[in-house]
């Protein structure tokens, strides 16, 4: 009997300590937000997950911008990685050479601003200024002073300069100008031509924009077309070739961030393609620009 009543003691504290637990991890200090730093930026994740979700959208993805080598309350910091384990983020270290974004996984994008790092605002405004923008605190029972501001973009503002401009000069009629999603003839979806119909051959085809290089490397860049094609990588002519070469190749140190690239050929027929192709390590294995790294922005 005394061992059985020392048992049901034994379970009834556990139970009990289990309850406490529960309780202060995931309704007492999530509420009152006690740890002013590291408990308020994990509730933030949280509310701002869970809002989104209720709209119909996936999860975000979270930019929590850092100064030098981190942020004042690092994303992977324990509080954070236990109340949102199903949470996408990362510390952004680099916002002027990491804008525009590649990696949101067709999510939204949520950066968090912090006070000592209030001078990159301006910057991604610059660069999404479709966002959502507002000042987060800690508690306006704690600390009444700003946290952070976030600023929200949508997948769908994110998207929206993820494009080239192509310009297409026909022997007659007018010149025809649009965006478009790849760099060559051949569109994104790789099933069809991206050149539009009714041009009067031969035409002086040109795709203009930036492309977005994920980190500082060398790249490799081949450009195939019928004739007198050209890449241009940052104003410095990369790969020149003619009709004697279907395909020409060149090496380029690149840093990470925007790079302007214009690339044209001239097109015979409506059956000729031309396209630019990028690589990492071999230059055998040269693949499409896929449209996530393409960014063209208008000067206004």
């Amino acid at each position: 009997v005394g061992q059985v009543a020392g048992a049901v003691a034994a379970i009834s504290l556990l139970a009990y300590l289990a309850g406490e637990n529960y309780y202060d991890y995931f309704v007492r200090y999530p509420s009152v937000y006690p740890y002013q730093r590291s408990m308020a930026a994990a509730t933030f994740v949280r509310d701002m997950t869970a809002r989104l979700v209720s709209e119909g959208r996936p999860a975000p993805y979270f930019y929590s911008l850092g100064q030098n080598t981190s942020a004042p309350v690092p994303w992977g910091y324990g509080v954070n990685r236990f109340l949102n384990r199903t949470a996408l983020g990362e510390d952004f270290l680099d916002p002027v050479h990491g804008l525009p974004v590649l990696n949101n996984d067709d999510r939204d994008a949520v950066f968090m601003v912090w006070q000592a790092n209030i001078q990159f605002l301006p910057l991604i405004r610059q660069t999404y200024p479709n966002g959502e923008e507002a000042v987060y605190h800690c508690s306006t029972n704690l600390d009444p002073a700003p946290f952070f501001t976030y600023y929200l973009v949508k997948r769908e503002e994110l998207e929206k300069n993820r494009h080239v401009l192509a310009t297409f000069v026909p022997a007659s009629g007018p010149t025809v100008t649009m965006t478009q999603n790849s760099i060559g003839t051949v569109s994104a979806t790789g099933d069809g031509s991206a050149v539009p119909a009714s041009l009067t051959y031969p035409v002086q085809a040109t795709w203009s924009g930036s492309i977005v290089v994920p980190e500082g490397r060398t790249y490799n860049f081949g450009i195939t077309g019928p004739d007198r094609k050209s890449l241009f990588i940052d104003g410095n002519l990369s790969i020149s070739a003619g009709a004697d070469k279907t395909q020409a190749i060149d090496a380029v140190q690149l840093e990470r961030g925007l790079h302007q690239v214009v690339f044209t050929c001239v097109l015979p027929d409506a059956k000729a393609k031309a396209e630019l192709l990028a690589s990492i390590e071999n230059p055998d294995r040269l693949l499409p620009v896929g449209s996530r790294f393409l960014w063209y922005k208008p000067d206004k």
